[in-house]
């Protein structure tokens, strides 16, 4: 078993694993001494007080660094090492990224929770699968194009408001655009293996541009202005579909998502809900908060039906009894 010794305290070094992480209660706030663990493989810092990181230019077989919750503010002029495969720096105060652009190796980019404005060229990243860039202030994707290798792209809680260069990413997988100021759905029509996209909480009034998603398996379009469901009809693969917190007042234009699993309509506007034969593999309905929903017809014609969620309705309570001798009914 290997050890080192560290701010007058010992830790173990396990299969080049250190872990010294939240060690808030010595007041760590620098990794001088770091740089002579060359073997280490696995380093996590994470929820100190860390703001000097160049240590880490030593580290030549380091394949993963968490500095995640520190008080890193600027990487300019860092050589990080150029194994590294897996780089977490959320929740520091980094606006400048340019000195990543050279780690050719890196697959697992977490930059969630700084003060970026901006997405610079990441031209060398050709390794890139995973990016988090959640809760900083970007407003464009500008410079997103160059990551050819993408699968995952997580941007949630940012100011994005036109989706300009995202199309160039054609292996992406999972794409979260929640909490931005989208009104147009654009410019993904190419992203033919998208398997889950998240558009919550923007201001979408129609939705569209999704016909050539037929690999979308979740979609999110939930906090929106949407007032009508249209431009669903290819995704025949869709198992999960939330429309929830909008201003929809029919179903309709359902009938070809014969593999959805779980729908979400609550907190929407609607008055009659008319049961669709073709939803075969429907779970799950949620009905809440649709505060004239008056009529619900016909749902002995789903056979895999299990969940209905009907709080907040006019259904009669005669009906909501009888409901529940053969669903779980919540109201």
């Amino acid at each position: 078993m290997d050890y080192v010794i560290y701010n007058r305290k010992k830790y173990e070094v396990t299969d080049g694993l250190l872990d010294l992480s939240d060690l808030g209660i010595i007041n760590i706030n620098n990794i001088d001494g770091l740089e002579h663990l060359t073997n280490l493989r696995i380093l996590d810092l994470s929820f100190n007080e860390i703001k000097d990181i160049k240590p880490l230019e030593k580290l030549e077989d380091i394949e993963i660094i968490d500095l995640s919750f520190n008080l890193v503010i600027d990487i300019d002029g860092i050589a990080f090492p150029d194994n590294l495969e897996q780089l977490i720096l959320t929740n520091n105060k980094i606006s400048d990224i340019n000195e990543l652009i050279s780690l050719n190796h890196l697959r697992h980019l977490d930059l969630s929770n700084n003060k970026l404005n901006s997405i610079p060229k990441l031209t060398n990243l050709n390794s890139l699968e995973v990016l988090h860039l959640e809760e900083n202030s970007i407003s464009e994707l500008k410079g997103l194009g160059e990551i050819k290798s993408l699968i995952k792209f997580y941007i949630s809680g940012n100011k994005v408001s036109k989706l300009d260069y995202i199309e160039e990413l054609a292996k992406l997988k999972i794409l979260d655009l929640n909490g931005n100021r989208i009104e147009i759905i654009e410019n993904i029509d190419e992203l033919y293996r998208l398997e889950a996209l998240n558009l919550s909480n923007n201001i979408i009034h129609k939705i569209s541009g999704l016909e050539e998603m037929i690999k979308l398996m979740l979609l999110n379009l939930s906090k929106n202005k949407i007032n009508n469901i249209e431009g669903l009809q290819e995704l025949e693969d869709l198992n999960i579909l939330n429309l929830s917190k909008n201003n929809i007042t029919k179903v309709e234009r359902l009938e070809s998502l014969e593999n959805l699993i779980n729908l979400d309509l609550s907190n929407n506007q609607i008055t009659e809900f008319h049961s669709i034969p073709s939803l075969k593999n429907l779970r799950i309905i949620n009905l809440n908060n649709n505060n004239n929903l008056e009529i619900l017809d016909g749902l002995n014609i789903l056979p895999n039906l299990e969940v209905i969620y009907l709080k907040n309705t006019k259904i009669p309570e005669k009906e909501l009894l009888d409901l529940r001798k053969k669903y779980r009914i919540y109201y």
